[in-house]
């Protein structure tokens, strides 16, 4: 077997100084590939070893790096095309998981072609030494899988609890709206647990206290931080985790309160209302803009994510970006600093009565 290794060594070295884009490399790859199985017969790792030994010999024979770094590729790719077959790769995972098992094979992939001249066959078999490393992958990226979905199913019961509690301050809900606060104090009131939970070294600051201030009087998270000597951020984290989804189990407990399914863009919706010829001829535009500017009420409704965005300054940034070609709800997002998503609720649970009123109004004055 000395001379078909030898052999090995030259078809290696053949294989080096053929040009890139040669028609010989194929036969030429596929001649050397047939030596190391003449040379190791049916024993897998031994055919492994020997083909990592003919990568890392490759930078021994003077080649142009470009030339080298696809020799080591084509042979490494046939390293790991023997290994897929052999049925020594680890692939026991539950079906719910192949996706993190493809992107961990991937990157075992990776890792093999950047670090493969630091195997030791001393130490441990091809297969061993590469299963190691793809099945930490895999935990890797299944608790990467896990995470994600324990995100998506936190900010889908976040933006059902933020749905309600816009509603909550919707002037549309009128006299349910004022049952419903009636009912929160009642709540808090009477429930003792609420008083017993509070911040770490708080004592004061209590499930009740927070909710009593925080959604009932909507006191800013700044006037509570400098009254108790406590930073926003500890507040805020608190009230997230502990003071909002027992607010929202009760009124999903006690209230027949259902979010819409579509929440209403308020770019389009006034649009809409600009381009229809009817509302063109009353020169709404510029109807909407003196409104705006006038009507004191608007300065009175207030963002609830970021309460120094009353109604006129988004009504005002709004039909700013209307009169821009292809600019929409994301750039008023953008101007205003906050998501998305906050506008469409504010726009939908407490301006847009405004805005219909209005029109009603000048519908009115024209008959």
């Amino acid at each position: 077997m000395e001379k078909e290794y030898l052999g090995l060594d030259g078809d290696r070295q053949k294989l080096g100084k053929l040009p890139l884009a040669s028609a010989e490399r194929g036969p030429w790859k596929k001649r050397m590939f047939a030596t190391v199985a003449l040379v190791a017969g049916n024993d897998v790792n031994c055919q492994l070893q020997i083909l990592i030994e003919q990568a890392k010999k490759l930078s021994e024979d003077g080649l142009h790096p470009t030339a080298q770094t696809l020799g080591e590729r084509e042979i490494l790719s046939q390293a790991m095309a023997l290994l897929q077959a052999s049925g020594k790769l680890w692939r026991n995972y539950q079906e719910q998981y192949a996706d993190a098992y493809a992107e961990a094979w991937l990157k075992t992939l990776e890792y093999f072609y950047r670090h493969y001249r630091e195997y030791d066959p001393s130490k441990a078999q091809v297969a061993t030494w590469l299963n190691f490393r793809l099945k930490n992958e895999f935990k890797s990226q299944q608790i990467k899988i896990q995470q994600q979905q324990q995100r998506q199913i936190q900010a889908s019961t976040e933006e059902e609890g933020e749905g309600l509690l816009a509603m909550m301050a919707s002037p549309s809900y009128g006299d349910q709206a004022k049952v419903m606060s009636e009912g929160i104090a009642q709540w808090l009131e009477e429930s003792p647990e609420l008083a017993e939970e509070s911040i770490k070294n708080q004592p004061q600051l209590t499930v009740k206290v927070l909710l009593e201030q925080r959604f009932l009087r909507e006191v800013p998270w700044g006037e509570l931080a400098k009254e108790h000597n406590v930073s926003v951020a500890t507040l805020s984290s608190f009230y997230e985790r502990k003071c909002r989804p027992k607010l929202v189990n009760f009124i999903q407990s006690n209230y027949d309160f259902i979010t819409p399914d579509t929440p209403i863009n308020p770019c389009e919706h006034l649009r809409s209302l600009l381009t229809q010829k009817q509302w063109h001829k009353l020169n709404l535009g510029d109807r909407l803009q003196q409104w705006l500017e006038s009507e004191p009420c608007l300065q009175e409704i207030r963002l609830r994510e970021k309460p120094e965005i009353t109604a006129q300054i988004f009504l005002r940034e709004t039909l700013a970006v209307l009169q821009q070609p292809r600019q929409g709800l994301t750039q008023v997002a953008s101007r205003l600093g906050v998501e998305a998503g906050a506008l469409e609720r504010f726009y939908e649970f407490r301006v847009i009565h405004q805005v219909l009123a209005f029109m009603h109004k000048i519908q009115r004055e024209q008959r």
